[in-house]
């Protein structure tokens, strides 16, 4: 026995305190009890604070989740928009929703960044808390049987001293208060060389008191996160069901379908049905429902979130610094007794359960004990629960890390950064050193004979041996811990290079090894770069382009992989590769101001080269720039080049040299009126270099040609399919200018009086010639009336124009109609002679508002196919010519003038355009949305102003106005007007 148990013992002959032996022993065991008891509850409290912190976490991780759901959604539908912002008579509808969907996603990206750090945060933790509770778990475990053991122990000696007492026979008490006595004395003297359980509550208090502290701050924090994790998760769910607006894309593919299409979510919701001949109807009511929809779609997730309570309160109660104080309270949780041995409580012989009288009987004679005292335990100084009292010493109770013989100090052949292959992480090996509890001696000289190595990486972990860099302790990417094994077990670990390995599927494993995953692979110093550290510089713009919401277009680890790679190989990828910068803004630390962050990534499928995406990006602004003053050359690129007609280019995927002619023409659809915009457009609207360049980029990143033409080989290919195309019927320009002409004559001239419902049967004519039974059943119907309509003359010429663009050879409409009648139908003295073409008109309209600056050079495009869309909508705007648009800006009033080709008819002049004007600034909304479009803080006024710039009427204001000076006709329109459109085959739009 120890020193102690020795002089105690002989301190028994000279006993001769008051209180009894029993008492003494029973008051020992019932406070040894509480102790272990007391400190049982605090290690079970303990498992809470540390699980409530693992939750609390996981709340970080879920509101990362949803923010990136957010904004993945959002970019869909802002990227959807963007499609219809290239479709003008939508345009300016479109681009106010994407600008509000724009504003969702920098305000998200912007707003919540700090949920990516508590996320990366939350993982850390988790983590740390699944690795490092084991001790406090085991802890409880342990401290739980021996808790159980002492209830057990308690009650049973309680009710044995009761039993032998009852019997009276004193010679048996007298020897039982002996055992008990030695009992008594021996457990004291544990309890004074090894008081495990007090050194346990010394040790648990102080790390759970702070994870309660943690804790009850993260609740105070978790209030408005939870406020914005559900607002998060409802943006998401609501912006995931938002599907109603892809429907809308089909209306830039198919427009001369019939479509059918809601718009919206329920209950803000709306179905549209529509044909091509309705177009301009439909882009007024998407004009006007655009807001409706937009508003309802993003603004939601605005209200949702509470921006502004929440990151102040998160911050607040993040001012203890978490991260730290969790690192620190897990590693004290280490040192808890590894395990809590069982009291020394004496034998008990007493049968509870059997007859007192017999056993005192057999107590007093000697025959039997009340029970002996032994002290029987670990004597192996190396084991974790060695016990210097132990007088039987036990090799089976000893106990050891299954580690511990691996660890440098004990085994020279252990030290970081070996070549841990896929052998050293095999399934078997980390379940034997991680084995729950603790090993004998048998159980780790089997794992360290059979795992060496990963028993050796288990060492350097659990000893703290892996440091980083800068000294700290290394650590796995917490976005790829749980990762991280997995990859061990294919053989990340061993991997010394970074070339592909067609086995484990790994692109850069050294440099995953060292990022990712250091802490699993036994990486230390060099070769463990946790956490990674950007420069100062760099840091600032990371910061500036947060404020902007520019991130890297793929995750930010991939992107940091890359330029380690690099690196490794004395490359900074980020000054050397454009294309890299371009994908990893934020981890490059570019300039906040540059195009990388405002260019579309997606534009180029095939790799998204900066340089192409930017030529393809600049041809679409110069075109969209210029598409006022050439609406139908911006029409025909658009149309052209949209996602929908992709088929019609696989001729560019061939070598350059081999492209012909009917490649190019196949390109735009052998549409004749968009190669006439190609070939024959006006001189400041040719579309030779966009489209070679447009073409060039399309070659690339759709079609992938392993051989792009240049500019100059482009334009030759376009040249010399315009030229075939100008040998054809629809390609003589001649005949486009005659189909123009007498489109426009027709409608000038159409005067409803004088012209029966003859015109639906010219409208129902297909392109090709009239048939004689056509020609009897006009005559016979109509007679005179046919011949002497003034417009006449213009629509047979109009069809006589577009069947031969189409390349038949037919009998002139008026010769048909002629011969039928006896010949002089159309051809007599009182025929009206033949109009020429109206004269060249135009409109203007101006608006005034009070802003605080002038108009942007695009804002003023935008505004201006608004306007003109508008009155497009009412029959006012020719379909040809140029569109102009200017502003002008002093003392704090902003005007825009919008100027744009009359349609000359009875019913597109000045005092109508006036009149319908008044009419819609007697409406309630007219002021605020006339700024919703333009921007400014005050309306005005606004003005009609005809040909000769002179203003109709007085300013209109919103609000009642009196009425126009000059009145609208009061002749309604006519009930089947001529034709606005030309055949089918060669539709000249009305509209870009």
């Amino acid at each position: 026995m120890g020193a102690l148990m020795r002089i105690a013992l002989l301190a028994l002959a000279a006993h001769a305190a008051a209180q009894e032996s029993d008492e003494k022993f029973m008051g020992e065991v019932r406070a040894v009890r509480a102790k272990v008891d007391g400190f049982h509850t605090l290690l079970k409290d303990g498992q809470k604070q540390v699980t409530a912190l693992h939750n609390h976490a996981q709340v970080f991780i879920d509101a990362q989740a949803q923010r990136k759901c957010i904004i993945t959604e959002s970019k869909k539908i802002s990227k959807l928009l963007l499609l219809l912002k290239a479709f003008p008579p939508v345009a300016p509808a479109a681009t106010a929703a994407n600008r509000i969907s724009r504003k969702v996603i920098n305000a998200v990206e912007k707003g919540t960044r700090i949920l990516k750090t508590l996320a990366a945060r939350g993982k850390q933790w988790q983590k740390w808390i699944t690795k490092r509770r084991k001790p406090l778990d085991k802890a409880e475990k342990n401290v739980g049987i021996v808790a159980a053991k002492l209830k057990k122990a308690e009650e049973d000696f309680t009710l044995a001293i009761s039993q032998i007492k009852a019997t009276k026979i004193e010679l048996a008490v007298s020897k039982m208060q002996e055992t008990l006595e030695i009992a008594y004395v021996t457990i004291l003297v544990h309890k004074n060389t090894d008081n495990a359980f007090e050194k346990g509550m010394a040790v648990a208090k102080p790390p759970l008191a702070e994870f309660t502290k943690v804790n009850n701050a993260m609740d105070d924090a978790m209030k408005p996160l939870d406020d914005a994790n559900r607002g998060l998760t409802e943006a998401c769910t609501f912006l995931k069901k938002a599907t109603g607006f892809k429907p809308l894309d089909e209306l830039v593919k198919v427009l001369n379908k019939q479509i059918s299409f809601t718009i919206g979510v329920w209950p803000v919701e709306k179905t549209f049905s529509f044909s091509i001949w309705s177009l301009f109807d439909l882009t007024g009511i998407v004009f006007n429902t655009m807001f409706a929809i937009a508003e309802p779609l993003f603004k939601p997730v605005m209200d949702l979130i509470p921006w502004s309570s929440i990151f102040p309160a998160i911050n607040a109660a993040t001012n203890m610094d978490p991260t730290k104080t969790i690192k620190n309270g897990l590693a004290q949780l280490a040192l808890l007794p590894a395990n809590v041995e069982d009291p020394p409580l004496p034998v008990l012989e007493w049968d509870t359960a059997g007859n007192a009288n017999s056993q005192a009987a057999a107590i007093a004679d000697g025959s039997m004990r009340f029970g002996y005292t032994i002290y029987v335990g670990c004597g192996d100084t190396t084991a974790v629960n060695y016990d210097e009292l132990v007088t039987v010493p036990d090799p089976d109770r000893c106990l050891y890390e299954c580690w511990e013989t691996c660890k440098p100090s004990r085994d020279a052949r252990c030290e970081a950064n070996l070549n841990f292959g896929s052998d050293v992480f095999t399934s078997e090996c980390i379940a034997a050193v991680n084995k729950e509890g603790f090993c004998t001696a048998a159980e780790r000289d089997q794992t360290k004979s059979n795992c060496l190595g990963m028993c050796c990486v288990k060492a350097l972990q659990e000893t703290n041996a892996l440091k980083n860099h800068k000294g700290d302790d290394c650590q796995d990417h917490p976005d790829y811990a749980d990762k991280c094994e997995g990859w061990a077990q294919q053989g990340l670990c061993g991997q010394q290079t970074d070339e592909y390995n067609e086995f484990l599927g790994f692109i850069n494993g050294r440099s995953i090894a060292e990022l990712q995953c250091p802490y699993t692979c036994g990486k230390s110093g060099d070769k463990c770069y946790s956490p990674f550290e950007f420069e100062e510089a760099t840091v600032k713009k990371q910061e500036a382009l947060e404020e902007i919401g520019c991130e890297d277009r793929v995750d930010e680890m991939t992107c940091l992989l890359a330029g380690f790679v690099a690196s490794k190989k004395g490359v900074d990828l980020c000054k050397t590769d454009e294309d890299f910068a371009f994908k990893c803004p934020w981890t490059c630390g570019i300039d906040a101001t540059s195009d990388m962050c405002t260019l579309d990534w997606d534009l180029c499928a095939n790799g998204n080269p900066y340089q192409i995406t930017k030529a393809l990006e600049e041809v679409q602004e110069r075109a969209f720039l210029k598409s006022l003053e050439c609406p139908l050359m911006f029409h025909t690129l658009k149309k052209a080049f949209d996602d929908g007609t992709a088929g019609n280019r696989v001729g560019l995927k061939k070598k350059c040299a081999d492209i012909t002619a009917e490649d190019i023409g196949k390109a735009f659809d052998n549409n004749g009126m968009d190669l006439y915009n190609l070939c024959s457009a006006p001189a400041g609207c040719e579309l030779m270099t966009d489209a070679a360049d447009y073409m060039r980029g399309m070659a690339y990143c759709e079609q992938e040609s392993p051989d792009v033409c240049s500019q100059a080989a482009m334009k030759a290919h376009i040249e010399n399919a315009c030229t075939a195309w100008k040998a054809t019927d629809g390609g003589n320009p001649g005949l486009w200018k005659t189909a123009w002409d007498s489109l426009f004559s027709a409608i000038s001239t159409y005067e409803a009086s004088s012209c029966p419902n003859f015109i639906p049967d010219l409208e129902n004519l297909e392109v090709g010639c009239i048939t004689l039974q056509e020609a009897q059943n006009t005559v016979a119907t109509y007679g005179d009336y046919f011949c002497k309509c003034p417009a006449t003359r213009a629509v047979a010429s109009f069809f006589d124009a577009a069947a031969s663009l189409s390349g038949k050879q037919c009998t002139k409409v008026l010769d048909m109609v002629s011969g039928v009648s006896g010949g002089n139908a159309c051809t007599g003295p009182d025929m009206p002679a033949a109009a020429a073409p109206p004269a060249e008109e135009t409109l203007s309209l101006l608006i005034k508002v009070k802003d605080a600056k002038d108009f942007t050079t695009r804002e003023r495009v935008e505004l201006g196919w608004h306007i003109v869309q508008e009155m497009y909508n009412k029959e006012f705007v020719k379909p040809l010519g140029k569109i102009q648009v200017s502003s002008t800006f002093s003392g704090g009033v902003k005007e825009l003038r919008v100027t744009f080709p009359r349609l000359v008819s009875a019913e597109s002049t000045a005092q109508r355009a006036d009149a319908l004007l008044r009419r819609e600034a007697q409406r309630e909304r007219f002021a605020s949305e006339i700024l919703e479009l333009v921007g400014g803080d005050e309306f005005v006024s606004a003005r009609v102003l005809d040909n000769d710039g002179t203003a109709i009427g007085e300013p209109i204001n919103a609000g009642p106005t009196p009425p126009p000076t000059t009145p609208p006709p009061t002749t309604p329109p006519p009930t089947t007007p001529p034709p606005t459109t030309p055949p089918p085959t060669t539709p000249p739009p009305t509209t870009p």
